[in-house]
């Protein structure tokens, strides 16, 4: 064939080759683009963990339960890429953080993953004594205060505190674990400045230190150190322990890990046959506190069908915004978290 039929459609196989090349291009280019890394960290759910078969407890003592106790988790990391971005700015179960959130600034992440750790223990440790006191065994524990490992540079914990201080008070308050120092800290203003309780040497020292601000918008002011609690004062009845080997840290199943002792140690299932998930530190008097990642862990909690989310009273608001099939109760204590378990009809 030839002639203008022929040319024309020489010209029309050129341009479809054109534009292939072209559409190639900006698909490679948006491929490179997505996986180039931005400045920000980013927030998805996690697992939900059924922490029923993480307690351990001598056979004379257990009860089984035909429900199950969930905790939630949330994987946070930084730096994310472009693409990840994009999918956090549309999804709704991704939240777009601030870096510092995930690893806070001029600490490493195998600092951050040793605080975590440590902040796991001690919220294992407290859940165990709050849950053997409510079933009515003796378990008074005590912690021993709050160590400084490190001091983070630029905090006005420098030349102040020193690595191996032991913080027992803070602004008359007394401070037996981790969980309550962070707790202590969070509720402060942004710009206060905390009176110390300092053990060193074998004396007790008082302390002014100013806080770091947040580091980001709406978070909590930081003293600025690495931590871990000095130790407890324990003595259980009986052995008793949770081994929890997919989770990498941090204190927020305090509340389930409580409330799953308990209900090991107790004739009459709580759960009433039902998964119920939730999230919350736990304090030595039974008080729950905030926590982060509570609109994550709503969509882990839904992912698995829990039909309720116990939830600390401070987050209860982020988690009403996005729970769609699960039921969010709003919870102070470990004893309210009792009650209206009770309070629930038989299935």
């Amino acid at each position: 064939m030839s002639g203008p039929e022929a040319q024309e459609r020489k010209a029309k196989h050129r341009f479809i080759r054109s534009l292939a090349a072209g559409l190639l291009c900006l698909a490679m280019l948006a491929a490179a683009s997505a996986l180039a890394l931005t400045n920000n960290g980013l927030d998805a759910p996690g697992v939900a963990l059924s922490v029923g078969p993480m307690i351990r407890l001598p056979a004379q003592y257990q009860h089984a339960f035909k429900g199950q106790f969930y905790l939630v988790t949330v994987i946070s990391q930084a730096p994310i890429t472009a693409g990840e971005w994009l999918a956090g700015k549309v999804s709704p179960a991704l939240q777009i953080v601030p870096p510092e959130q995930v690893t806070p600034k001029n600490t490493s992440p195998q600092q951050q993953a040793r605080q975590d750790y440590q902040m796991l223990d001690s919220s294992e440790t407290t859940a165990i004594a709050v849950g053997l006191r409510l079933a009515g065994y003796n378990s008074a524990l005590v912690g021993k205060g709050v160590q400084v490992d490190a001091i983070v540079p630029g905090s006005h914990a420098i030349d102040v505190l020193q690595v191996g201080d032991v913080i027992v008070g803070l602004n008359g308050n007394p401070i037996q674990t981790t969980t309550d120092l962070i707790n202590a800290i969070s509720a402060q203003p942004p710009a206060a400045t905390v009176h110390l309780l300092v053990k060193r040497a074998g004396a007790e020292i008082s302390l002014e230190i100013p806080l770091m601000p947040p580091a980001a918008l709406g978070g909590t002011p930081k003293l600025g150190i690495q931590i871990e609690t000095a130790g407890f004062d324990y003595h259980p009845p009986f052995p008793v322990s949770i081994e929890t080997n997919k989770i990498s840290g941090g204190p927020s199943a305090g509340l389930i890990f409580t409330l799953t002792v308990y209900n090991s140690l107790i004739s009459k299932d709580l759960t009433g046959g039902r998964r119920i998930a939730g999230t919350g530190t736990i304090n030595l008097d039974g008080s729950v506190g905030p926590i982060g990642g509570v609109k994550q862990k709503i969509f882990a909690a839904e992912a698995v069908g829990a039909t309720y989310f116990l939830c600390p009273v401070d987050n209860y608001a982020d988690a009403v915004s996005v729970a769609r099939t699960i039921k969010v109760i709003k919870i102070a204590t470990v004893q309210q978290a009792v009650d209206f378990l009770r309070s629930l009809p038989p299935q």
